[in-house]
């Protein structure tokens, strides 16, 4: 059996879905026997101990938590449906419920492989659990020095920066899975109040319409120009990886980049190439490319169904959503909690629901899972029309990675 380098695969999720261990799965898709998702992000709380203004789940913050009884049986009900991966997110601080590390410990006795997002400010109550049983860690921090950190992810926390940096410190020595640095490049429209910081650091940049109805000229902050000092103090900590991404508004429409900005991440990234090792690797997902590309945050679909939904869910408080960009979204909830998940998703209520999600109508936004529903359509049409391509696709083996 041949091995395939994870860094080489771990936002490679097209390899990923035509992976050994998947396959099966995938053929239970084509014929409509897939029992349940695969993969599922949970919201435990919306509960947050940050006020980032960026946030796109702002409006759902401090308001709702699933109960620590209803996780645990939802858990059991994940595995029931098939399951095969969750990843603790929000929505909220997902550490922050107080039921932790608890559903963690449970997911991994349940044999479910586990993914955190989180802001790092609350890994040292748990790192026992987070050490020993998540497969991957992934640390929102945005920044690069204590200062930039209080500008674009203010909280209460005092000496927050430093208290974060410490937590990763010690989880990259404690870790089991591994452990990435995340780092949003944001652009804030920007007033006086921020010119002195943004001209000390030349990161104060001209842009002409940060998205289509704003057609005045502004100026915008930027904490671009620590891309590399943020990459580097991640290899320096001990993390696997370096990943930054573009900012999206609240409705999840990527925030183009102007010629300006471009260069200056074209220059941040040329450097951060001289950092990566066999052990530490640098990592711009695919829509930072897109943006290198297109001015336009618009992508179109031409399905009219979403074969994602049926392969990975979202889960919070609130109820049952197609996937993060429709989060809190009344008009897509797919369902609630209030009946077992696997009961739910086997039902003719949850088959209808997911009518309520056209991507050609409601998903004109970058998608990254546009390319794996591209790829299942037209597999499933083939199927469909008696010509079984999927027997014919390569199986990558070596890779045991649900997070798809």
């Amino acid at each position: 059996m041949s091995v395939t380098n994870p860094d080489t695969v771990r936002f490679d999720y097209l390899r990923k879905l035509f992976q050994a261990d998947l396959r099966p799965a995938l053929r239970q898709y084509m014929a409509g026997t897939l029992k349940g998702p695969i993969l599922v992000e949970f919201d435990p709380t919306t509960a947050c101990n940050y006020s980032c203004p960026e946030c796109i789940s702002a409006g759902l913050l401090n308001k709702e938590h699933i109960p620590a009884d209803r996780i645990e049986r939802l858990l059991q009900e994940f595995v029931s449906a098939g399951v095969r991966g969750i990843i603790f997110i929000g929505g909220g601080e997902p550490l922050a419920h107080t039921a932790m590390p608890r559903p963690i410990e449970l997911a991994f006795e349940l044999g479910l492989k586990i993914g955190l997002t989180t802001n790092g400010s609350l890994i040292d109550r748990h790192i026992d659990a987070i050490g020993r049983r998540v497969s991957w860690t992934r640390v929102s921090i945005d920044a690069a020095t204590e200062e930039t950190y209080a500008i674009f992810r203010p909280n209460r926390i005092p000496h927050s920066f430093d208290r974060v940096i410490r937590n990763m410190e010690t989880l990259a020595k404690r870790k089991a899975g591994a452990l990435g640095y995340s780092f949003l490049v944001v652009q804030r429209p920007c007033d006086r109040q921020y010119a002195t910081f943004a001209d000390t650091r030349e990161t104060l940049i001209s842009v002409h319409g940060l998205r289509r109805n704003v057609a005045d000229r502004q100026e915008y902050v930027t904490n671009a120009g620590e891309i590399f000092a943020a990459a580097r103090l991640a290899r320096e900590i001990g993390c696997d990886y370096f990943e930054y991404k573009p900012m999206v508004d609240p409705t999840h429409y990527l925030l183009s980049f102007d010629e300006p900005l471009r260069q200056l991440i074209a220059e941040q990234h040329q450097r951060c190439k001289e950092l990566e090792t066999d052990t530490f690797k640098v990592i711009a997902p695919r829509s930072i490319e897109y943006l290198r590309h297109h001015d336009d945050p618009i992508e179109q679909k031409a399905y009219s169904r979403c074969p994602a939904m049926d392969l990975r869910t979202l889960v919070t408080p609130t109820g049952i959503y197609p996937c993060p960009y429709h989060r809190g979204r009344e008009d897509k909830r797919l369902g609630t909690l209030d009946q077992p998940f696997d009961t739910f998703w086997n039902s003719d209520a949850r088959r209808e629901a997911m009518g309520k999600t056209v991507p050609s109508r409601d998903c004109e936004f970058y998608c990254i899972r546009h390319t794996s529903n591209l790829a299942l359509s037209s597999l499933k049409g083939l199927q469909e029309a008696g010509v079984p391509l999927l027997d014919h696709i390569q199986e990558y083996e070596g890779i045991d990675d649900p997070f798809f």
